[in-house]
């Protein structure tokens, strides 16, 4: 959902360290989570609590680690499409992974796409012919994420790993 946050009970959101995949990821002027809470392909979430070493950045409180999925298997994914209304509320979603046979190769990618603009008319229209004075809301979301791994070495025990991920939140009130 849209502005779910994950919090760590009895802390100020400046208190908590974030992670993505165990790499601090706070946004510097905030010091939140740099997605704002808005994340796409998580596998699992780990939480820390209490204070950390100086690898979680000096936060007080503890650190929140959310860890992508993995591609596994021959391939598989899922397409999810919505449509809404009365006003209007759309919303698209792909995930799509997969790994060689023998796990040397695995990639996941993720997709996101939302948007909502409930009630009519532009930011700048003037509404109240309509009778509606808070009709300007218009949200757009759109998450990707890519996880590839590539592992060599004696019995694999060696990993490249190449995540990039990408929010865009855009948004009148």
């Amino acid at each position: 959902a849209m502005g779910t946050q994950v919090t760590i009970r009895g802390a100020a959101a400046t208190e908590i360290g974030y992670q993505l995949d165990g790499v601090p990821f706070r946004e510097p002027f905030y010091h939140q989570n740099a997605s704002f809470g808005l994340m796409n392909g998580v596998g699992t979430v780990q939480v820390v609590e209490g204070s950390g070493d100086a690898t979680q950045a000096g936060v007080g409180a503890g650190v929140i680690n959310v860890v992508p999925q993995r591609g596994s298997g021959p391939g598989s994914g899922t397409l999810d499409l919505g449509i809404g209304g009365p006003a209007f509320n759309h919303e698209a979603g792909l995930t799509y992974g997969f790994s060689t046979p023998d796990n040397r190769i695995s990639e996941y990618v993720s997709y996101i796409g939302q948007r909502l603009a409930p009630y009519n008319g532009y930011s700048f229209t003037p509404l109240n012919q309509y009778g509606n004075y808070f009709a300007t809301t218009y949200l757009t979301n759109d998450q990707i994420l890519n996880n590839f791994f590539y592992k060599f070495g004696k019995d694999l025990g060696q990993q490249l790993q190449f995540l990039y991920m990408n929010v865009t939140q855009t948004g009148y009130q």
